[in-house]
């Protein structure tokens, strides 16, 4: 099935992955390389403006991946990064980290102008090595992001909350556990700066550092920051919510 995307001017025709990527193995490397083309193709065809989006793919039914698609010359890098969001998303990690180094080597060829948009590549590289366990390296690449955001974004901005707590979570994997804590709680102020009314994020660091609290033997403290996260889970998420 295809969905057309307008951006004013013209309609692009973008086809579902689903008419690409099989469930067998054997072809999935030349479906790839075909809804690489396609895209390549589409995009080149179209030649869209700064800054005018398009939905590429998308993760499950309600999370749209989108690449922001500057001018023929800087196409491809988007079209790597997205390939790799498809391959992520099959589980394949190994071979779309090869999309995202690739699509980063472009970004970064390009020159400061694309510090933000390299920033989107490191943070998916980074979840690609917290998904093959290889911590270290996966710390490294959301640090990297995160440096990029302070200085391209505002200090309360929503992606460095969100950065600071990636690093945090593949702190405590590393069992750096007192270092983590501070990164989370760096995390739970700039959440509450950017959502002043609570978000799953923030109850998601209330919830870690309320584990912290609890290692460490100060139990009624874990206890407040747990009914914290409880109370914001209740007001964002299903009642039937596992977080709930």
């Amino acid at each position: 099935m295809r969905r057309e995307i307008n951006n004013g001017k013209q309609t692009i025709s973008i086809p579902s992955i689903s008419e690409h990527i099989s469930t067998g193995k054997s072809s999935d490397k030349t479906a790839m390389e075909e809804l690489k083309l396609h895209l390549e193709k589409q995009l080149i065809e179209n030649n869209m403006r700064h800054n005018e989006p398009i939905q590429m793919f998308k993760r499950g039914s309600n999370n749209p991946v989108q690449a922001e698609v500057p001018s023929t010359d800087e196409d491809r890098a988007w079209v790597e990064f997205n390939i790799g969001r498809a391959l992520d998303c099959k589980g394949q990690l190994k071979e779309a980290e090869k999309d995202y180094i690739r699509a980063y080597k472009r970004m970064k060829e390009d020159g400061p102008t694309r510090l933000k948009d390299a920033a989107h590549v490191l943070n998916s590289r980074g979840d690609v090595n917290y998904g093959q366990k290889k911590y270290d390296e996966a710390l490294k690449y959301n640090q990297m992001t995160l440096e990029i955001q302070e200085k391209c974004c505002p200090s309360d901005h929503v992606n460095i909350a969100k950065s600071l707590m990636n690093i945090a979570k593949k702190l405590t994997c590393q069992e750096k556990h007192d270092t983590a804590f501070d990164y989370y709680q760096q995390a739970s102020t700039v959440f509450e700066k950017c959502s002043p009314t609570g978000s799953v994020d923030l109850a998601d660091t209330f919830n870690s550092i309320g584990i912290y609290q609890e290692t460490q033997k100060n139990l009624r403290i874990a206890l407040d920051y747990f009914k914290c996260a409880l109370t914001l889970n209740v007001k964002f998420l299903p009642v039937d919510h596992k977080s709930v």
